[in-house]
């Protein structure tokens, strides 16, 4: 083995157990240039230069590896097997920050495809048209907070499987405009099912809002076939649930002889094959009645057995912290849903919803 061969193993080595990257690719074609000529002339003198560089390039990407970077991720991405966003900030990529009217201030929405993102687009009051965007990869989400003097972005945090926007308002008297975030999110980093939550803390007198997004074509969710009827689908109503007594205050709230699933601080009227769906220009919304016996902030959310579609979930604000809480149901395509609501307190309730 040459001087030079030895050299550059010796900086790979130092790169694989975390050490230093030993050379700059600089340094390494000076010294490759520098070391004695041999009968081969300036052919084994280049070739010593590019193996060189190699082996920078390679300690570099071990040095990365080793010292807690993000992993080199090559090849297409493979479809996530996991229905849940792991916990932690999640990245995203910022495309455009727009002003709207005040009445859209809480609203969250998402764009599978370009359809959506167009109108996704405008309703943010950006100009078109809107950016190239690999939907196969990324999914686009856009959220709507009040601006007041000044709105930032800063982080999307992820906390139990749901994302929230981290974001810093400067308020201010009178009336304010909503200022729109439209950020890309990539699937690979979210799994097979993408849930966000708009506190209703971003907008005066707005409830929280809850948006619940499945990949498209990813049939992490349900490989079973889903049921094709109302009656097949509410069937097991509800869903893995062992029903408790009613606790007094819910009982009182739902009146005498009324019947309510759930248990713990969280309840709801029974949901049959004929549970009442308006249609609503493209998408079906339900209005339901829950019932806390214990004050605690209730999350919304939902998937389609078989994969796909979109859910917005809203809490209006203006509710006793005990008693009924009305809240909206948003489905874009009908089919057999999962609802699931939760009290803060971890008292959670599941069942079926036929959107018809």
């Amino acid at each position: 083995m040459t001087d030079l061969e030895t050299m550059i193993r010796s900086w790979a080595d130092r790169a694989a157990d975390g050490g230093p990257t030993a050379v700059t690719a600089d340094e390494a074609i000076e010294r490759s240039t520098a070391a004695p000529a041999t009968r081969r002339g300036p052919r084994r003198v280049l070739a010593a230069a590019a193996v060189a560089l190699l082996a920078v390039s390679v300690a570099t990407v071990l040095g990365t590896r080793g010292g807690g970077g993000d992993d080199v991720v090559s090849g297409p991405p493979q479809p996530s097997r996991s229905t849940a966003t792991p916990d932690g900030v999640l990245p995203f990529r910022l495309l455009g920050a727009g002003e709207g009217p005040s009445a859209t201030i809480g609203t969250v929405a998402a764009a599978t495809t370009v359809a959506e993102l167009d109108d996704l687009w405008s309703a943010a009051g950006l100009a078109v048209p809107a950016p190239d965007v690999d939907l196969r990869d990324e999914v686009v989400v856009s959220l709507a907070v009040v601006r007041a003097c000044g709105a930032e972005l800063g982080q999307l945090d992820a906390i139990a499987g749901v994302v929230q926007p981290d974001v810093e308002i400067r308020p201010c008297g009178g009336p304010s405009p909503a200022a729109t975030f439209v950020v890309a999110i990539d699937w690979q980093r979210v799994g097979a099912v993408l849930h966000v939550r708009l506190p209703g803390a971003l907008g005066p007198d707005v409830g929280s809002r809850d948006l619940v997004v499945a990949r498209p074509g990813d049939r992490a969710l349900d490989d079973a076939a889903p049921p094709d009827t109302a009656a097949a689908c509410v069937a097991d109503n509800p869903v893995g649930q062992d029903l408790g007594v009613l606790p007094a205050s819910v009982a009182d709230a739902i009146g005498p002889g009324g019947a309510a699933w759930g248990r713990g601080s969280l309840y709801t009227l029974p949901v049959g094959p004929d549970f009442p769906v308006q249609d609503a220009g493209g998408r079906h919304d339900v209005k339901l009645a829950w019932f806390r016996a214990a004050p605690g902030d209730l999350t919304l959310s939902a998937t389609r057995t078989g994969g796909g579609g979109t859910f917005v979930g809203e809490v209006p604000s203006g509710y006793q912290p005990v008693g009924l809480q009305v809240s909206g149901l948003s489905f874009d395509r009908a089919g057999c849903w999962v609802v699931t609501g939760r009290h803060e307190d971890g008292s959670e309730l599941t069942f079926r919803l036929w959107v018809p």
